[in-house]
């Protein structure tokens, strides 16, 4: 097992293959990818030698690229009805991490000589759909899956701090419980999102005398003061998540940060393992930990920091590294 600086100098290793790192679009929070590029750019900023660009979705940004760059390009989320990617077609003297490559023309990847690899948030449906149609993967860790014949990478987003980064672990007595994230979805819970899921912890809250509040477009540092107050930090998931194992960057960042976790996505269990607290609902939850002592709070918050810490942003980006150095 590499340690973390063994990991760092591997990371600026790698990086040096690279002229730049090229973060595209979403430089202004109008969709949720904002925070993952702004997590990224904070993280490679800090911790490599490499020269980081964060540039708008506009055509004119295209004269900026330069011959050698490492250019991260959403293309799913740049390709709405609100907006349309504005990349023009991908040069052979620059590498493209694609996420995940599924909203760009056909003709874009006819060129043998063009770099790049597609990178998934893991999920059960993109691993089924995967393994199916290749004969050979790879499983470099829980939900970390690597398709060298598809240049894909499945893989969880993580957080931005590296484990010596860790805050010290936080069990406060509280009658207060935070949400930190997006409302979204709608109202009913029958279509999409997370809207009802959470509508109704506020109740369960409600019948037992928590205050429940929801906070968005906060910064880290209002984050970080905020979920360290919280008597623990709920990952509720939006609908099919927790079928999906879909896994919410939300909980590594808070386990990160040093407060307690509950989450309702079952795949956590294989990552945090003994870290994970098991309930049948949330009222089950919510009067579990006002049950436990400081001491037991604190445990289960330093067993979920140890079992994250090859979740993180550091191994995040070794991993779509690696994965292109086997192109």
């Amino acid at each position: 097992m590499m340690k973390e600086n063994e990991k760092l100098d591997r990371l600026n290793s790698l990086l040096k293959s690279y002229n730049r790192i090229v973060l595209w679009g979403f430089t202004e929070n109008r969709h949720s990818h904002y925070f993952i590029h702004q997590s990224y750019y904070k993280f490679l900023s800090k911790h490599t030698d490499s020269k980081i660009i964060w540039i708008e979705n506009n055509t004119e940004n295209n004269e900026l690229l330069e011959s050698g760059d490492l250019v991260m390009v959403p293309d799913v989320h740049l390709n709405t009805p609100y907006e349309q990617l504005k990349l023009e077609k991908p040069r052979t003297d620059i590498t493209y991490i694609f996420h995940p490559a599924k909203a760009l023309p056909e003709d874009w990847f006819e060129n043998e000589n063009l770099k790049y690899i597609r990178l998934f948030e893991y999920r059960n449906a993109y691993l089924r759909q995967f393994s199916a149609i290749n004969d050979y993967f790879e499983r470099w860790r829980p939900f970390v899956y690597f398709f060298p014949d598809a240049k894909t990478l499945l893989q969880p987003w993580g957080c931005h701090f590296t484990p010596s980064e860790f805050l010290e672990p936080s069990a406060p007595v509280s009658n207060e419980i935070y949400f930190i994230g997006t409302l979204w979805g709608d109202e009913e819970g029958k279509v999409n999102g997370n809207r009802k899921k959470i509508k109704d912890f506020e109740h369960k809250c409600q019948q037992s005398q928590m205050d429940f509040k929801v906070l968005s477009g906060i910064s880290d540092e209002e984050e970080i003061k905020t979920i360290r107050t919280s008597l623990f930090a709920p990952n509720i998931g939006a609908l099919y998540h927790d079928v999906d194992s879909y896994l919410q960057c939300r909980t590594f960042k808070s386990i990160a940060y040093g407060a307690l976790v509950i989450t309702d996505t079952p795949g956590f269990k294989e990552i945090l393992k003994e870290g994970f607290v098991e309930f049948q609902n949330w009222s089950e939850a919510i009067e579990k930990i006002k049950g436990m002592t400081e001491e037991e709070r604190l445990a289960i918050i330093q067993k979920q920091q140890d079992f994250i810490k090859n979740y993180t942003y550091l191994d995040h980006w070794l991993n779509i590294l690696e994965g292109l150095e086997r192109l």
